[in-house]
C-alpha cells in the first residue's frame, strides 16, 4: 500500500499506523542502506545513511514477502536488512 520514514525501530508506532489504515493487514519495519546523494556520473558511490520504515500491507505479511535484496543505483547498493514483519489476526 505505501511505506513511512520512521524516526526509530518502533513496531508500536508501525502497528498504530495499520490499525487505523483501512485495509491494512499487516506491515514489516525494517532498515534500509541509502545514499545520502543520488549516486550518477559524478559521484557514482556517494556516502551512506540508515533509513528506518514501515511498508505497509493489504494481505497478511509471509516468507513470500521476504525478497527485497535492494538494488544497485550506480555503484550504490541499497540494502534492506532487519526487517520483521507482522501480521493482524483479524
Amino acid at each position: 500500500m505505501f511505506y513511512t520514514q520512521m524516526t526509530s525501530y518502533n513496531q508500536a508506532a508501525c502497528a498504530a499506523t495499520c490499525d487505523s489504515t483501512p485495509y491494512c493487514k499487516g506491515f514489516s519495519i525494517y532498515y534500509e542502506r541509502d545514499p545520502t546523494l543520488n549516486p550518477g556520473p559524478a559521484c557514482k558511490d556517494p556516502s551512506a545513511m540508515t533509513q528506518i520504515r514501515c511498508a505497509f500491507y493489504t494481505q497478511a505479511v509471509s516468507s513470500n514477502f521476504a525478497v527485497n535484496a535492494g538494488e544497485w543505483r550506480s555503484d550504490f547498493a541499497v540494502v534492506v536488512s532487519g526487517a520483521n514483519g507482522y501480521s493482524k489476526n483479524n
